[in-house]
């Protein structure tokens, strides 16, 4: 009988951004130690590889053990008090497990610490010296992953999620599963072969071309026999660090220069759609425009990306909100917009009152406050919950507001606008609303594409600023277009 050992620890680290990241935020979010649950629940997004590795491995008749099993929402870099009370707790209970044939882990691939800015290299160098050569380590990774040597060279195989929205957990760890199962009956000597594409963007898979070069993987994967298993390395534009940026990796069998020769080939297809593939930018006031000009029946959305707490920021900018109710804009919607301490004035107020506030801008990042006079309070809610594919996420205390045609849900745990419910589960029906604003990249198109075919992506001024050359890089040494 196998013994596979598994664990997940997963922050992605915005180096730019103004919030540390302590182990109360993981606490908050996501946290399951030896499989009881110190908070959130068996369908959270930092949960989902893990029932499958545990699914899979009774199945398979083995002995599973799982650790830690955490994860924060995006931030700014990790204490490193926190970071290495999460690994040593991995890493202790790794060495108090006893014959163990397998290591899967379920790591995000951007997580910086305050003196660690290869924190998954650093994990895997370390499990490597416990459980020697002979061990297998597998892991699933999100896409937006610094790609390092380290990890590379202390791993037998790592995976990515293809799907941006992440919504190929449960896939990818079957195939990561699937691997290791041959790789213990001898059938297969998975090799990964790297290679770098000098670039950085964002990847949307739902909308081409980026749907294409998915379907171009999957289609190498199905047809030679070789390979094994192909990753596109997104990478994490707002990780200040050395290895930032779009990788190719290709597991073969035994097959380097397979795999070598296929990196090649997608690389220099992604560097030739390079302007192609991330959607249009609009300003602000020119996505309110865009947006007014359309005569649909369908909402508009426009995504206020560089507020985006996916990608670490705070998530209480208002510069799209300023513009709205400064050209009298009605019938728009907002969800959410974080800010703990108005949650806390407006729930005392309770439905059907009105309220003077201000409302975010609290940020370095954010613009100025918001004041809203006679704000009505529509509906509280004291768990907002919303979802990334099938996993359930939340969202916090959350409590809605009606101003001068414009609705405004507020809440007190940091998420972005991942799917309907964030209007829906309070009350507001998005389909009704001439434009809805989120407070996200991509993970909301997934969901929002049910009501609309009309989505903008807005750039305001932020911690996740869309125009890269806007940003202090400091750490990368090598050509990374269009950074330098």
């Amino acid at each position: 009988m196998k013994t596979i050992f598994a664990a997940s620890f997963l922050c992605e680290v915005n180096t730019f951004s103004p919030i540390s990241t302590t182990e109360q935020d993981f606490k908050t979010c996501y946290y399951r130690d030896n499989g009881q649950y110190l908070s959130g629940n068996g369908e959270h997004y930092y949960a989902q590889p893990l029932k499958t590795f545990e699914a899979l491995t009774q199945q398979a008749g083995w002995h599973y053990i799982e650790s830690l099993a955490t994860g924060a929402c995006p931030g700014g870099r990790l204490t490193q008090s926190t970071y290495e009370t999460f690994r040593d707790k991995i890493l202790a209970d790794l060495a108090n497990a006893q014959g163990v044939d397998g290591v899967i882990l379920y790591l995000h691939g951007a997580m910086v610490a305050d003196h660690c800015d290869d924190c998954e290299g650093d994990i895997l160098s370390r499990i490597r010296r416990i459980v020697g050569n002979e061990v297998f380590i597998g892991v699933e990774l999100d896409p937006h992953t610094h790609l390092t040597q380290a990890m590379v060279d202390n791993a037998n195989v790592l995976i990515s999620m293809k799907e941006y929205p992440h919504t190929d957990y449960h896939e990818r760890a079957a195939e990561l599963f699937d691997l290791m199962q041959g790789y213990f009956n001898h059938s297969i000597k998975p090799v990964m072969s790297v290679l770098d594409c000098h670039m950085i963007d964002l990847y949307p898979t739902l909308i081409e071309p980026m749907k294409s070069v998915n379907a171009k993987m999957r289609h190498w994967e199905e047809t030679q026999a070789d390979v094994l298993s192909i990753s596109l390395i997104h990478g994490f534009p707002w990780g200040d660090v050395a290895d930032l940026g779009t990788k190719v990796l290709v597991i073969t069998n035994d097959k380097p220069e397979v795999g070598e020769q296929i990196a090649e080939q997608l690389a220099i297809h992604l560097q030739s759609l390079k302007g192609k593939i991330s959607p249009k930018a609009y300003d602000v006031n020119a996505a309110l425009i865009e947006a007014m000009a359309m005569d649909t029946n369908q909402p508009v959305v426009l995504a206020d990306t560089a507020d985006n707490t996916g990608v670490g920021a705070l998530g209480d900018s208002t510069f799209i909100l300023q513009a709205v109710f400064e050209r009298e804009i009605t019938n728009v919607a907002l969800s959410p917009l974080y800010d703990p301490e108005a949650v806390k004035v407006l729930k005392l107020a309770g439905v059907g009152q009105k309220v003077d506030i201000h409302l975010g801008g609290k940020g370095p990042y954010s613009g100025k406050p918001l004041y809203l006079a006679q704000a009505e309070v529509i509906s509280i809610v004291p768990n907002l919950m919303v979802y990334l594919g099938e996993a359930k996420i939340s969202c916090g205390e959350a409590v809605a507001v009606r101003c001068q045609g414009v609705d405004i849900v507020i809440n007190n745990k940091r998420w972005q606008s991942s799917s309907i419910e964030c209007f829906s589960n309070m009350g507001i029906d998005p389909r009704r609303k001439k434009i809805l604003i989120v407070k996200s990249s991509h993970h909301f198109r997934g969901s929002f594409q049910t009501i609309s075919e009309h989505i903008l992506t807005v750039n305001t001024p932020g911690t996740a600023n869309l125009n890269f050359t806007q940003l202090a890089y400091r750490n990368i040494k090598r050509s990374v277009n269009p950074i330098r």
